[in-house]
């Protein structure tokens, strides 16, 4: 598809989603397991979430077509989502999380 296509149908959409769910940038992580962590790496504009900062962690699908989302929280702040994001991640990342614990935090298998 051409670039310009794809930017005039972004402008038309933008504004519907502004209202149903809001915008924001994301930080996205595919887990051992096939989930997906995602976190809000700026505030949400518009939506049920505006100016908070959100977490979510998505499901894999039984047919493997596509994610069902299982859990969304909200943050005042994006070091608390990440936060949140990192302990989902490290929950359903067993290997990772054995890997990266620290002296003072054991690895939770």
């Amino acid at each position: 598809m051409n670039q310009d296509f794809l930017d005039r149908l972004r402008a038309r959409l933008e504004p519907e989603l502004r209202r149903r769910d809001g915008v924001a940038r994301l930080a996205e992580w595919k887990c051992e397991d096939g989930r997906i962590v995602m976190y809000t790496t700026s505030r949400v504009q518009g939506g049920p979430h505006d100016g908070r900062f959100l977490a979510q962690l998505l499901s894999p699908e039984a047919g493997g077509d596509g994610y069902t989302e299982t859990t969304r929280r909200e943050f005042a702040t994006r070091k608390a989502a990440k936060s949140q994001a990192v302990r989902w991640y490290r929950k359903y990342s067993p290997k990772w999380a054995t890997r990266h614990a620290t002296s003072t935090e054991p690895a939770q298998l």
